[in-house]
Protein backbone atom coordinates (compact mmCIF):
# COMPACT_ATOMS: atom_id res chain seq x y z
CA UNK A 1 0.00 0.00 0.00
CA UNK A 2 2.76 2.45 0.94
CA UNK A 3 4.81 1.59 -2.15
CA UNK A 4 1.79 1.99 -4.42
CA UNK A 5 0.99 5.40 -2.92
CA UNK A 6 4.60 6.51 -3.34
CA UNK A 7 4.67 5.42 -6.99
CA UNK A 8 1.39 7.21 -7.74
CA UNK A 9 2.61 10.37 -6.02
CA UNK A 10 5.83 10.35 -8.06
CA UNK A 11 3.92 9.90 -11.31
CA UNK A 12 1.60 12.78 -10.41
CA UNK A 13 4.58 15.04 -9.62
CA UNK A 14 6.24 14.22 -12.93
CA UNK A 15 3.07 14.91 -14.90
CA UNK A 16 2.25 18.13 -13.05
CA UNK A 17 5.85 19.33 -13.15
CA UNK A 18 6.18 18.82 -16.89
CA UNK A 19 2.86 20.55 -17.51
CA UNK A 20 3.91 23.59 -15.49
CA UNK A 21 7.25 23.95 -17.28
CA UNK A 22 5.63 23.54 -20.68
CA UNK A 23 3.50 26.64 -20.14
CA UNK A 24 5.93 29.13 -18.64
CA UNK A 25 9.51 29.69 -17.66
CA UNK A 26 11.31 31.91 -15.21
CA UNK A 27 14.85 33.13 -14.80
CA UNK A 28 16.62 34.73 -11.83
CA UNK A 29 19.46 37.16 -12.34
CA UNK A 30 20.97 40.60 -11.95
CA UNK A 31 19.77 43.44 -14.16
CA UNK A 32 22.55 44.67 -16.42
CA UNK A 33 20.48 47.07 -18.57
CA UNK A 34 17.06 48.68 -18.37
CA UNK A 35 15.77 50.23 -21.60
CA UNK A 36 12.41 51.63 -22.67
CA UNK A 37 11.06 48.36 -24.07
CA UNK A 38 13.47 45.76 -22.73
CA UNK A 39 15.61 44.56 -19.84
CA UNK A 40 18.82 42.55 -19.86
CA UNK A 41 19.67 40.04 -17.14
CA UNK A 42 22.86 38.17 -16.19
CA UNK A 43 22.23 34.80 -14.55
CA UNK A 44 24.38 33.17 -11.89
CA UNK A 45 25.98 31.17 -14.75
CA UNK A 46 27.16 34.48 -16.30
CA UNK A 47 24.73 34.08 -19.20
CA UNK A 48 23.17 37.29 -20.58
CA UNK A 49 19.55 37.27 -21.71
CA UNK A 50 17.29 40.06 -22.98
CA UNK A 51 13.54 40.30 -22.48
CA UNK A 52 11.04 42.63 -24.10
CA UNK A 53 8.58 44.45 -21.83
CA UNK A 54 5.11 45.54 -22.87
CA UNK A 55 2.15 47.35 -21.35
CA UNK A 56 0.95 43.93 -20.17
CA UNK A 57 4.15 43.16 -18.21
CA UNK A 58 3.36 43.06 -14.48
CA UNK A 59 5.80 44.15 -11.75
CA UNK A 60 5.73 43.03 -8.10
CA UNK A 61 8.12 43.21 -5.15
CA UNK A 62 9.88 39.94 -4.46
CA UNK A 63 9.57 39.71 -0.67
CA UNK A 64 12.08 37.16 0.61
CA UNK A 65 11.70 37.47 4.38
CA UNK A 66 9.80 39.42 7.03
CA UNK A 67 8.05 41.80 7.25
CA UNK A 68 5.52 39.87 5.17
CA UNK A 69 3.08 42.77 5.48
CA UNK A 70 5.19 44.88 3.11
CA UNK A 71 3.20 45.93 0.08
CA UNK A 72 4.00 43.79 -3.00
CA UNK A 73 3.12 46.67 -5.33
CA UNK A 74 5.87 47.71 -7.75
CA UNK A 75 6.19 49.26 -11.18
CA UNK A 76 8.83 49.75 -13.86
CA UNK A 77 10.52 52.47 -11.79
CA UNK A 78 11.59 49.77 -9.29
CA UNK A 79 13.99 48.32 -11.88
CA UNK A 80 17.60 49.35 -11.30
CA UNK A 81 20.82 48.09 -12.85
CA UNK A 82 22.49 45.76 -10.37
CA UNK A 83 19.21 44.73 -8.74
CA UNK A 84 18.05 41.13 -8.51
CA UNK A 85 14.95 40.07 -10.44
CA UNK A 86 12.96 36.99 -11.34
CA UNK A 87 11.45 37.18 -14.82
CA UNK A 88 8.62 34.90 -15.92
CA UNK A 89 7.62 34.45 -19.54
CA UNK A 90 4.56 32.82 -21.06
CA UNK A 91 6.61 30.15 -22.84
CA UNK A 92 9.93 28.45 -22.23
CA UNK A 93 11.62 30.01 -25.25
CA UNK A 94 9.75 33.31 -25.02
CA UNK A 95 11.48 36.65 -24.83
CA UNK A 96 8.50 38.76 -23.67
CA UNK A 97 8.39 39.25 -19.91
CA UNK A 98 4.99 38.46 -18.41
CA UNK A 99 5.88 39.03 -14.73
CA UNK A 100 8.95 40.66 -13.20
CA UNK A 101 9.59 40.18 -9.48
CA UNK A 102 11.93 42.87 -8.14
CA UNK A 103 13.91 41.95 -5.03
CA UNK A 104 13.98 44.66 -2.40
CA UNK A 105 16.92 43.04 -0.60
CA UNK A 106 20.25 44.89 -0.49
CA UNK A 107 22.92 43.34 -2.72
CA UNK A 108 25.13 40.76 -1.09
CA UNK A 109 23.01 40.16 2.03
CA UNK A 110 22.09 36.63 3.04
CA UNK A 111 18.56 37.17 1.73
CA UNK A 112 19.68 38.43 -1.70
CA UNK A 113 18.46 35.77 -4.19
CA UNK A 114 21.27 36.68 -6.62
CA UNK A 115 24.02 36.43 -4.02
CA UNK A 116 26.89 34.18 -5.09
CA UNK A 117 27.03 31.14 -2.86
Amino acid sequence: MCTRTTVLARIALIILGSAATAESASLVGTLTAVNEGSVQVRTTWERERSFHTTRRTKYVKWIIHQPWQESPVADRRALAVGGCVSISTRSVDGDVADLIRVSSEPRGTIWDPCRQR
